[in-house]
């Protein structure tokens, strides 16, 4: 009884995030087409508006919140946590074009990865952009051990 309760859990959690992605398409394509004609100043509205929609947490939380309340805020339930924070990343990732967003978004991406989306994280062109261009001894020693953790990109 036990496995048929921990596959029907893990088949939920899974079209949680599925859908959760599918929602997040229009977003992430709005921030994308912001940062391809150089409007990236119109952003932080989008954000506040995918913020809402698919997070329920106010915009500016985003902006404001440290990478670590943040998480802690998007980890209140623990069964969405790891696909709220991998998205909240997304968001900061596309949306934001400072070293202080991109620092921000791989310290959700890790924690994301520590909670189980190890593989999204890796397969993230989003992540390694972010990763790339972030100082690794800025990373909390959470984010630094679950970088150990997450595989290389396929």
């Amino acid at each position: 009884m036990q496995d048929a309760e921990s596959y029907t859990l893990r088949v939920i959690k899974r079209d949680w995030f599925l859908n959760l992605i599918e929602r997040a398409g229009p977003v992430m394509k709005k921030l994308a087409g912001l940062r391809q004609a150089d409007r990236l100043r119109d952003a932080p509205q989008v954000i506040e508006q995918g913020c809402r929609e698919l997070l329920n947490i106010d915009g500016r939380m985003l902006l404001a919140f440290s990478a670590q309340d943040l998480g802690d805020l998007l980890s209140l339930d623990e069964g969405q946590a790891s696909g709220k924070c991998f998205l909240a990343a997304e968001l900061l990732a596309e949306g934001g074009d400072d070293a202080e967003s991109r620092l921000k978004a791989v310290e959700l991406y890790l924690r994301s990865a520590a909670k189980g989306r190890k593989a999204a994280v890796a397969a993230s062109a989003r992540f390694r952009a972010c990763l790339a261009a972030v100082d690794r001894a800025a990373l909390s020693d959470g984010a630094a051990a679950a970088l150990d953790s997450v595989p290389p990109a396929v």
